[in-house]
């Protein structure tokens, strides 16, 4: 499984918002991000990721987040 970073829109609000999903390829991240989104938001780009992208505050859609922070 790869990481892809998802971007998706409102349709009416034109909010922007994006997480990060594993799948095996771009076409199986879009249609689990469309499957876990409510009505009215829209899929806009899949990009592929890395894990290192990922933030304590990044949102993961099928996968925990279990990045952390330590201060040295």
């Amino acid at each position: 499984m790869k990481i892809y970073q998802v971007y998706w829109r409102h349709k009416k609000t034109r909010e922007v918002n994006h997480g990060y999903v594993k799948a095996e390829n771009e076409n199986q991240a879009y249609d689990i991000t469309m499957g876990k989104l409510q009505r009215g938001w829209t899929v806009t780009a899949v990009y592929p990721a890395t894990e290192n992208q990922i933030t304590p505050q990044s949102l993961t859609l099928n996968f925990i987040n279990t990045t952390d922070y330590t201060l040295f």
